[in-house]
């Protein structure tokens, strides 16, 4: 999975997806983090000084190695017609 995390400041990222997990160091600025997937929910934390930023998991979602039908949209559909 990656992930692109925009920073005030530095800051901990924990990024879990199924049973893969790993904590970065963040700067100020765009960091870019990538953890191996694996089957489950996904998760970020960021923390700054002891203080929780995010802690979010989306409810609706839950990543699948074998998915039964795939659903690919974009604005290029929108704008084409093709949707």
């Amino acid at each position: 999975m990656w992930a692109a995390v925009y920073a005030t400041s530095s800051a901990t990222v924990i990024l879990k997806c199924g049973g893969s997990q790993s904590q970065f160091n963040v700067n100020a600025g765009v960091n870019k983090l990538k953890i191996p997937l694996s089957p489950g929910k996904m998760t970020v934390q960021m923390s700054r000084n002891g203080q929780t930023i995010i802690d979010y998991t989306p409810n609706d979602y839950t990543y699948i190695t074998n998915p039964v039908k795939c659903k690919f949209s974009s604005d290029f559909d929108l704008k084409w017609g093709l949707m």
